[in-house]
């Protein structure tokens, strides 16, 4: 199976990578704005390939998703600050681009599939 993580490298998707590594049989990919890993526990590094994307750049998150083709999408992708949300608003609109994401999962794989 495979899973893509938004946010992987802010707390709750370093975690969730975690989980699954040791508790799952998953090909884990993480998007990360930095394209970082170093957020990671280091015995899972290995396990996950981060790919570096902003995820207002929808073109770069469509080529991501159609590469990997997910069996599970979490997204996690946020700013971490209230305040930088309030002195760059479209800095945090990342996080609502939830439609975009699944509409681009949407395409790679059998609609039949997907509610």
């Amino acid at each position: 199976m495979k899973t893509i993580i938004t946010g992987i490298s802010g707390f709750a998707g370093a975690y969730l990578s975690e989980y699954l590594a040791e508790n799952k049989n998953y090909e884990i990919h993480g998007i990360s704005l930095k394209g970082d890993s170093s957020s990671l526990p280091p015995l899972i590094r290995d396990r996950v390939k981060i790919h570096q994307a902003n995820l207002l750049d929808s073109q770069k998150v469509e080529d991501i998703i159609s590469e990997i083709k997910p069996d599970f999408i979490y997204h996690l992708a946020a700013l971490s600050s209230p305040r930088k949300s309030f002195d760059e608003p479209e800095k945090s609109r990342s996080t609502f681009r939830v439609y975009d994401i699944f509409s681009a999962n949407r395409r790679f794989h059998d609609e039949s599939l997907l509610p």
